[in-house]
């Protein structure tokens, strides 16, 4: 069985690459995401993009996520319940 973080973390990696201008190799779990890049627009488009790869909506959030981990935090129930 996939370990959820890393599946989330590959999902996530994967989808940023598409948005930023860096290497999947250049993103680490504390990666700050508007220091990569990522403004609110950005955010909302992955956020999206994640949405349909897990198959549910990822509903409203009351704090945005700050860096990568808070990203794959943030889809790793939703990957554990498909599992």
């Amino acid at each position: 069985m996939n370990d959820p973080q890393q599946t989330a973390l590959g999902l996530v990696t994967e989808a940023l690459t598409r948005y930023i201008d860096l290497p999947r190799d250049g993103l680490q779990m504390s990666s700050v995401l508007k220091e990569i890049g990522v403004d609110s627009l950005t955010l909302a488009e992955l956020l999206f993009e994640l949405e349909d790869r897990v198959g549910q909506a990822i509903p409203d959030l009351a704090t945005q996520p700050i860096t990568v981990s808070d990203v794959v935090a943030l889809l790793q129930p939703y990957l554990q319940a498909a599992a």
